[in-house]
């Protein structure tokens, strides 16, 4: 019983690793990186409490725009 379970496993592995070493082809990136992914996280705060400041609304609304600009943006950047 061991012994065909290890020849059902050699024959399992001997096929994963001769299919991966046919046609390999590296990936390799292009085109330009998105200003959202090369711009600081301070930038894309600064831009928007400048677009904060253009929109009428109460303190305690803008305390919590502010707060939610600086959550959203950190999270992003660090995922990134």
């Amino acid at each position: 019983m061991n012994k065909i379970l290890i020849l059902i496993l050699s024959l399992i592995f001997y096929n994963t690793c001769y299919s991966q070493s046919g046609d390999y082809k590296a990936i390799v990136s292009q085109g330009e990186i998105p200003v959202d992914i090369i711009s600081t996280t301070v930038d894309k705060y600064d831009k928007d409490i400048e677009l904060l400041k253009e929109v009428e609304m109460s303190r305690k609304e803008r305390k919590v725009q502010k707060k939610y600009s600086i959550e959203t943006n950190y999270v992003l950047d660090r995922f990134l």
